[in-house]
């Protein structure tokens, strides 16, 4: 503080007055500062002493010329001005020292703890009655962590023992604080002096506008016997009367009463007066509390409904007892809110009937469950359709609402005050609806209440999508209950198919990339180049057809898997299973051979896919368990009375199984446990999947092994019975050599192919088979971009024939864009390429507008037949030539011009603003789940109502979400956001 005042303020001590004070200046009557406070001096640096007034601060228009005289004529009134820079404002009254000065007793006017830490001011810089203190102190213990606390332990530390030397100089100084306390009587806060028995012998005008009574009314009494009541804490009031018994001083808070019966919080500091070392009396400082107790209050309680709302999402996520979370979140949210009832009502018999499914009564209030049952919906059109509209029914006040009075028939008779009512949907449905009612009188239903209310009834209504759906399905299980064995069955096998499709997979691919390397080597013959070419296409084929079988799923499941018998030659299936086998054979050093014994089957009847399936698995175990020596493909004819077999066994000289594990060696998941087997790896599948191959395929599977020396497995297959089998001998197999039939290009000269596909691979792939047909093509990378291409050649009057379509692609994915094509009319024939290539994958391309499907990986010969389906003869020619016409006509989509239309674009913009706000909650509450939800739910809608942006962000999100951490999901989210309001805004613009 700047000294140099002393004599203008007579015996009052400059030091007391600055830590009564610390935001004091005096003035004199030209406004020049002669005096500025420490913490004055700390916030505004530019005021010391000579600075007039005008140039540091400014009171506003209402009073742009002060004076001294206007400044200081009346002491009671309360001035507010800002820093002329305003950063700071000030607020207090000026009180006149003497005729020629005056003191300004204030304080900053702050409303948040930002302003507090912009401004570098700390606890200690304010007075200890100062309101500000409170203020930091409330705030502080709400937003505080663990650090913070600790820390403002440190603070309230050195604000104690700074209180301490406060007392001392208090003391010390008994006059100046007689003079004080009169300066305190312009203070905002309540201040009384009482004496040494604490009956009160002034008080302010604080205390005046805090309480209501007048001095004349207290004078003598206690403040306690004026001001305590019903909710005042005893503990507390105890603590105070010990304090006071001792002469200590002390700080408190508890509930007071006014004059007029108001209840407020009060937080107080009581300080002893002494006289040459005797108490004399005490002096209080009192602040109100009440709003900002309200307001942490109010931040509890919606923390505790957070909780609550966690815990009802995690049991409804468990699903383990659907109704016992329905009853948990009636009576836990119901004890909370303290309110009458809670009860689930549901929709029943396509929404005509209403039933009381669940309820919850405080103690005192009659059930209404068993009364209402069975209620024709038509009853409540209102009702049902402003939960369909509204998303709400809410009444603070039920008999002066703006609810309709058929409505209030309906609640009256129930004694109902106050309503809250929130829908349950399940999609678009209304399935029903959870309200909470207040029989003892009004009351008003928080915002933020309602918004935590809405996050658990939507959670509650995907818990009911979910049963609902499992109901579905348990009701289908109990009607195929005779084959449920069968589809479990298959679903293992399933399973573990596709568990083992890696060891299935490798040994074809092994060979295609061993070839392929070897092709590309300078100094190689015509010869090898032409053999390795055949086992390359010999591989390729083998492992497709092992690709379409595994993918082709739904018939695994359903216990299914048919099997393409027909004229197959054993020959050269062992034959292409030896030339496959035989680098992985090379690359230990074993011998891989066939053994003919006797004349073989020219041909059998059977499943030649399978059969190859199983041979190769065998060997490639044989291989794998085998370290010296060598593997054999033995097969011959079998004679015996039950008719002719064919058998085919694969012998090796490995490690053998033992004894324990031959009965089980066909069981999944088991493998071999003999030494050092662990290097062996695999999965354990591969000989349960050829034993029940070969069971389909009439068969039997057998192994005789001895650990040690190796291993003789037997596959023996049905002779076809009646049918003369011929057989030959080997040297005349040898002499059949495989044919591949090729499907020659189709002749496309003059024809326009769109190749759309977001891998730049396919592309190239696609557009070099298309070469040797003649055909131009275009190129693009999403359906988007497919549909701007039809628009632009319609636009230069050019014709495309035909559209070659991946339909999984990101912004506009095949299935989008063939179902807008086909909406707008366009007639080109699309072809789906995919590598779905599931059961029902076919149906659902279909369904979406394509003409074809061929699934990938292409298969030439296949997509040249398909094409030649598609554009064969003139008729095709005219009906590209129309869909040009079309393509012209649908460059505008039609629907966007349909009322109807519009009408639900409409709709749907309500609905993005609502579900704006739910993602901004799920953010503020790193809610995840609900995020998830709504995301969702955006990407599946955004294209269909002309807004692609929407889905194209919403599916990117999505992907980001399932890995997302709580800290990231606003950062995620903000795309989506960004799209949701680009397209409101767009749209309200138009």
């Amino acid at each position: 503080m700047t000294s140099g005042r002393d004599s203008s303020l007579g015996a009052l001590s400059p030091v007391l007055l600055t830590e009564a004070f610390p935001f004091h200046f005096v003035i004199g009557e030209t406004l020049k500062l002669e005096e500025v406070g420490r913490s004055l001096a700390k916030i505004v640096p530019e005021a010391r002493r000579g600075v007039v007034f005008g140039a540091l601060f400014r009171l506003g228009a209402y009073e742009p010329d002060a004076t001294f005289a206007t400044l200081t004529a009346d002491p009671n009134r309360l001035v507010v001005f800002d820093t002329v820079d305003e950063r700071v404002r000030l607020r207090g009254q000026f009180v006149r020292l003497d005729g020629r000065s005056a003191v300004f007793l204030g304080s900053p006017w702050m409303t948040s703890i930002d302003q507090v830490s912009a401004l570098g001011l700390q606890m200690s810089d304010f007075a200890v009655h100062d309101p500000i203190l409170d203020f930091l102190q409330a705030v502080q213990h709400t937003h505080m962590t663990l650090s913070d606390v600790r820390q403002l332990a440190d603070q309230l530390t050195r604000q104690n023992s700074a209180l301490r030397e406060t007392q001392t100089m208090l003391r010390a100084q008994q006059a100046e604080t007689r003079k004080l306390a009169m300066v305190a009587a312009r203070s905002d806060n309540a201040v009384i002096l009482t004496d040494a028995r604490g009956c009160v012998q002034w008080v302010n005008a604080g205390f005046t506008r805090l309480t209501g009574y007048e001095l004349q009314e207290v004078l003598g009494k206690t403040p306690g016997s004026m001001l305590q009541g019903p909710r005042t804490d005893a503990e507390t009031v105890g603590r105070i009367r010990r304090d006071l018994a001792s002469g200590r001083g002390f700080t408190a808070e508890l509930v007071n009463y006014a004059k007029s019966g108001r209840e407020y919080w009060v937080h107080f500091e009581v300080q002893p007066i002494s006289e040459d070392g005797v108490l004399t009396g005490y002096m209080a400082i009192e602040s109100d509390t009440t709003e900002l107790r309200e307001r942490q209050d109010r931040a509890d309680r919606l923390a505790k409904l957070n909780e609550i709302s966690r815990e009802v999402i995690s049991s409804f996520l468990k699903q383990d007892d659907l109704s016992n979370s329905i009853h948990l979140i009636l009576e836990r949210v119901g004890r909370f809110l303290n309110v009458s009832r809670s009860y689930l009502f549901r929709y029943r018999e396509r929404g005509d009937v209403l039933f009381n499914t669940h309820e919850w009564c405080a103690p005192e209030v009659v059930p209404q469950r068993d009364q209402l049952q069975n209620l024709p919906s038509s009853m409540f059109p209102w009702w049902t359709e402003e939960l369909r509209t509204e998303g709400i029914i809410m009444a603070n006040d039920v008999e002066r609402s703006a609810l309709p009075a058929e409505v209030k028939e309906i609640l009256d008779p129930q004694e109902i005050k106050a309503i809250l009512v929130l829908p349950i949907f399940i999609g678009d449905r209304l399935e029903g609806f959870i309200g909470f009612d207040e029989t003892r009188g009004p009351r008003a239903w928080l915002d933020e209440e309602v918004v935590i209310l809405r996050t658990m009834v939507e959670s509650l209504s995907r818990s009911i999508e979910r049963r609902v759906a499992s109901r579905k399905l348990q009701a289908t299980a109990e009607q195929l209950e005779a084959a449920l064995e069968r589809a479990e069955r298959a679903s293992n096998y399933k399973s573990e198919f596709l568990a083992n499709m890696s060891h299935e997979i490798r040994t074809p691919m092994t060979a295609i990339v061993g070839y392929s390397e070897m092709l590309v080597r300078p100094k190689q013959s015509e010869s090898d180049h032409r053999e390795w070419a055949k086992q390359i296409h010999r591989s390729s084929e083998h492992l497709l057809s092992i690709l379409n079988d595994i993918l082709d799923l739904s018939k695994i499941e359903a216990g299914k898997l048919e099997l393409s018998t027909q004229s197959c030659q054993p020959f050269s299936v062992i034959e292409q299973v030896r030339g496959l086998m035989q680098p992985t054979a090379q690359e230990k050093l074993l011998a891989i051979r066939t053994v003919y014994d006797g004349p073989q089957p020219k041909s059998i009847q059977t499943d030649a896919v399978r059969l190859r399936q199983i041979i190769l698995n065998l060997v490639s175990n044989a291989i794998k368990f085998t370290d010296r020596g060598s593997v054999t493909i033995r097969s011959r004819v079998v004679e015996s009375a039950a008719g002719a077999r064919f058998s085919i066994r694969v012998e090796d000289t490995g490690i053998g199984i033992p004894a324990d594990k031959v009965e089980v060696i066909f069981s999944p998941f088991v493998q071999l446990n003999v030494g050092n087997t662990r290097k062996y790896g695999g999965t354990g599948l591969g000989l349960d999947i050829c034993a029940r191959l070969a069971r389909l395929l009439g068969g039997t599977l057998t192994v005789e092994s001895t650990v040690g020396v190796g291993s003789v497995f037997a596959l023996e297959l049905p002779l076809a019975a009646g049918d003369a089998v011929e057989c030959v001998a080997v040297e005349e197999l040898h002499q059949v050599a495989p044919t591949v039939r090729q499907v020659p290009p189709p002749a496309l000269g003059g024809r326009s192919v769109l190749i759309v596909d977001d891998n730049p691979d396919n592309r190239r792939i696609i557009d070099f088979l298309l070469r040797d047909t003649g055909a131009t093509t275009l190129l693009a990378v999403n359906g988007f971009e497919a549909l701007r291409q039809i628009e632009r050649a319609g636009d230069a009057g050019n014709v495309i024939d035909l559209i070659l379509m991946d339909m999984h692609m990101p912004v506009m994915d095949g299935y989008e864009a063939a179902t807008e094509l086909k909406r707008r009319g366009v007639g080109i024939p699309v072809v789906a390429l995919t590598a779905a290539a599931m059961a029902g994958d076919e149906k659902r391309c279909l369904a979406a507008g394509c003409d074809a499907f061929v699934p990938k990986p292409v298969v030439p010969g296949e997509l040249y037949r398909t094409i030649s389906s598609l554009l064969s003869g003139p008729a095709t020619r005219a009906k590209a030539q129309g869909a040009a016409k079309a393509q012209e006509a649908a460059k505008v989509p039609q629907a966007f011009n349909d009322p109807a239309f519009n009408e639900l674009v409409k709709k749907y913009l309500r609905n993005l603003r609502v579900m704006s706000v739910q993602l901004e909650d799920a953010a503020r509450a790193g809610d995840v789940v609900t995020a998830r939800s709504l995301v969702h739910r955006l990407a599946g809608t955004g294209t269909n109502f002309g807004f692609p942006a929407i889905t194209s962000a919403a599916r990117q999100c999505e992907a980001q979400l399932a890995e997302a951490g709580v800290t990231e999901l606003r950062a995620v989210l903000a795309p989506v956001l960004a799209s949701v309001e680009e397209a409101v805004r767009s749209e309200g613009s138009k």
